[in-house]
């Protein structure tokens, strides 16, 4: 245009700068600088002829219709607008930079429209520092870096700024590492903590920084990861599917603390078991209460888990507190039999409490478990083996085979043990013929016929009050019990040799046949139905007896 601008004089620039006041050179002042240093600089600066306004004169010459540069006058109440980022429409004329505007708005950044000019903040500046209706655009980053500059960091005006921010803008402040590294820098760890906690940073975000510095704040760990709302349960998978996370948590904390927090973040049973045996010694107290207060599906796994409970038998050296630990987790009576038996030596002590406290369910695993009973005898001493057999309830048989076996016989252990046993037990014992045989092979005469007398009669007392022929007949090496069980133990038994023997047998000789139930059944089992029958006629059993037998027989 032919005029030029009557408020721009031809005279030279202020010699401190050759800048203009542009938008762009603002906005770099602003994040450089902060936006309070910002009206000082801009009072040394000229404004430029691009940001003056292009207005037709109120009254142009008709003749010539010419446009004009005109200086933009400012009034002495004009207010400067300053706009923050925003991914929202401005939906009134307010929130946009008006060049002609009296007023302009400091707005704040914000999800929601500003409907109203009372809503934004209303900043006066010096006409001299902006033309009126200048725009600045801003953002959380700069508001957090602006409220960190000077002495001292503003802690209120940080909350407020992220208050007043997008979720876009946190995000974006989360994901800026310059900002997160200052953060840590001008901040405490407290406040750092607190300030990331208002961004919306992860769990795993927190922890490490809780982590930095000198030392773990353990406490703002534990509060972190328990009072981590249920909704936010995916955070804290995520730091157990994060080794590097996991293993410096265990480093940086104590053991109670990591087994505490471990606790929190919910992390299978065997990591928490693990971590109480980390570093100097183990914490056996702890593991004990994780084991008393773990779920039945977690026992289950920890019980299945065999590197697990070779590491437990390895680090605590007490066995009472390994069976201890066992018992807990439901780890069979069996495995933690064999469990006192590995290593070096065997827990002897324990074995006993195993057997003593043993349920019936358990010394019936026992006693039908040969490979286990097998172990234990020749781990064991003859005399704790035969504590064991007679604590799991093993048959009589059993505990004088057990008693027979090794180097000599304890003859003493033999006598002691029969009379506190059933009848049942004894006349099965007595009708043993291999047993009998080595009781006499490797007894003493007078012992052995004190054991078959005890198996017969089962006291001392019983003894003295039997009649002569009762002893001779349970005494004599060719009475009808030992008679009938040779037979009944070759492969055909002869039934007419029997059927000889029962009917010389004298009376004190068949009562003590009829009274042995357990040979009367190998009998029936051995004979025909008919055969049976002659038996027990023979043997004058009752006819109560024999009408049972029939009716057994019948029904099969």
């Amino acid at each position: 245009p032919k005029n030029t601008p009557t408020t721009q004089p031809a005279a030279a620039q202020p010699e401190a700068t050759t800048a203009a006041a542009t938008p762009d050179y603002i906005l770099y002042l602003q994040r450089t600088i902060g936006n309070r240093a910002v009206e000082g600089k801009l009072q040394q600066l000229p404004r430029p002829p691009q940001m003056m306004a292009r207005q037709r004169p109120a009254q142009a010459t008709p003749s010539t219709g010419v446009w004009r540069w005109q200086t933009a006058t400012v009034r002495p109440q004009r207010k400067l607008q300053v706009q923050r980022h925003t991914s929202v429409a401005l939906a009134y004329e307010e929130n946009s930079v008006q060049a002609k505007r009296d007023t302009a708005q400091l707005q704040r950044h914000t999800s929601i429209p500003l409907a109203y000019e009372e809503n934004s903040v209303q900043a006066k500046r010096d006409e001299s520092v902006l033309p009126a209706g200048q725009l600045i655009q801003r953002d959380l980053i700069d508001d957090l870096n602006e409220a960190m500059d000077g002495w001292g960091a503003d802690k209120q005006a940080m909350k407020n700024a992220i208050i007043a921010a997008s979720a876009t803008e946190k995000e974006q402040g989360l994901n800026d590492p310059r900002l997160v590294a200052r953060l840590q820098d001008q901040l405490s760890r407290a406040d750092a903590l607190e300030i990331l906690t208002d961004l919306g940073a992860t769990l795993s975000k927190r922890l490490e920084v809780a982590m930095n510095g000198w030392g773990a704040d353990a406490n703002a760990i534990i509060t972190m990861v328990e009072g981590l709302p249920a909704s936010k349960a995916a955070e804290k998978d995520a730091v157990l599917r994060n080794p590097t996370l996991m293993n410096r948590l265990k480093d940086e904390l104590s053991q109670e603390q990591a087994v505490r927090v471990l606790t929190g973040l919910g992390a299978p049973i065997a990591e928490r078991i693990y971590a109480a045996m980390a570093g100097w010694g183990v914490d056996t107290a702890t593991i004990i209460t994780i084991c008393t207060n773990a779920t039945a599906a977690e026992k289950q796994a920890a019980a299945r888990d065999r590197a697990l409970i070779a590491r437990l038998t390895e680090e605590i050296s007490q066995g009472y507190l390994v069976q201890s630990i066992l018992k807990e987790l439901n780890v069979s009576i069996i495995d933690r039999l064999h469990v006192a038996m590995d290593g070096w030596g065997v827990d002897a002590q324990s074995i006993l409490n195993m057997a003593y406290e043993a349920s019936a369910d358990e010394k019936q695993l026992i006693l039908h478990d040969r490979e286990t009973l097998s172990r234990l005898q020749s781990e064991l001493s003859r005399e704790d083996m035969l504590t064991v057999l007679k604590n799991i309830d093993a048959s009589l048989t059993d505990r004088l085979n057990v008693a027979l076996s090794g180097w000599g016989v304890d003859s003493a252990a033999i006598l002691e043990m029969i009379p506190q046993v059933s009848e049942e037990q004894r006349l099965a014992a007595y009708s043993d013929a291999q047993l009998m045989a080595d009781l006499e092979a490797q007894m003493s005469a007078e012992d052995f016929r004190q054991a078959r007398l005890l198996l017969r009669f089962g006291s001392q007392e019983a003894i003295d009050a039997a009649s002569e022929e009762e002893l001779n007949a349970a005494t004599s090496p060719e009475n009808l019990t030992s008679l009938i069980t040779a037979e009944l133990a070759k492969d055909e038994p002869d039934t007419a040799k029997i059927m000889t023997d029962i009917a010389a047998a004298t009376p004190a000789d068949k009562e003590l046949v009829r009274a042995n139930s357990s040979l009367m059944e190998r009998l029936a089992g051995a004979l025909s139905p008919e055969d049976y029958r002659q038996a027990q006629n023979l043997l004058g059993d009752s006819l109560i007896n024999q009408l049972h037998t029939l009716i057994d027989q019948e029904a099969g």
